[in-house]
């Protein structure tokens, strides 16, 4: 109602002749103006009401996603590992850890978008050859990690797929003869009492 009110001041203010006394136009005005301010009203609901709900899912993302290389964060790994180490229903458990040789070399070499460019390929890499059970995550710089929910057997299989892969990928901007390799280390739960272990002997395995 104060929106309406506001409303028609300003406008008798500009055109006088609005005011009441000319009753034909006035009821029209009236009208008119209560239809806009709903309208207006809902639209400005609606649009907030979304774009709140857009915003949320974003900024879950983006704390959930790393945004160049798209694999899970480190914020949130360890709520993954501690859930999966309690799963008792998944005895099987191994970790992974993935390291890109020498990648301050690319990046001195090439650049750092290049850089970016073999982190993000080398990522690719990675998501697409495991399996949709695993969870991959950056660990941090150039160290990638992944927890399998299988034995080892399955775990090497898989990790021996992705160094072929690797071997043989052509990165954008790169020289052709220049070929990026991976140093992994490979743990299995077995006699570790925590997660904590698992990732200090993977990355010793490195």
């Amino acid at each position: 109602m104060c929106e309406i009110l506001a409303s028609l001041a300003i406008s008798w203010i500009i055109n006088p002749n609005l005011l009441p006394v000319n009753n034909d136009q006035f009821g029209l005005n009236l009208t008119l103006r209560i239809v806009c301010i709903i309208l207006g009203s809902l639209s400005l609901h609606i649009v907030t009401y979304f774009g709140g709900i857009f915003l949320v899912k974003e900024l879950e993302k983006l704390s959930e996603f790393d945004p160049l290389t798209l694999l899970r964060t480190r914020r949130n790994m360890y709520r993954y590992l501690d859930e999966s180490f309690k799963d008792i229903s998944t005895p099987d458990i191994c970790v992974a850890m993935i390291d890109i040789d020498n990648f301050k070399h690319v990046n001195d070499v090439f650049g750092h978008d290049k850089g970016d460019i073999v982190l993000k390929d080398i990522a690719a890499i990675i998501t697409t050859n495991v399996h949709d059970s695993d969870l991959v995550f950056r660990y941090g710089g150039e160290e990638i990690l992944i927890l399998f929910k299988t034995d080892m057997e399955r775990a090497t299989k898989t990790l021996n797929r992705i160094l072929t892969r690797v071997r043989k990928a052509t990165h954008i901007g790169l020289r052709e003869d220049y070929r990026v390799t991976v140093s992994i280390g490979l743990c299995e739960r077995h006699a570790l009492s925590t997660y904590e272990e698992m990732i200090v002997e993977a990355d010793q395995r490195l």
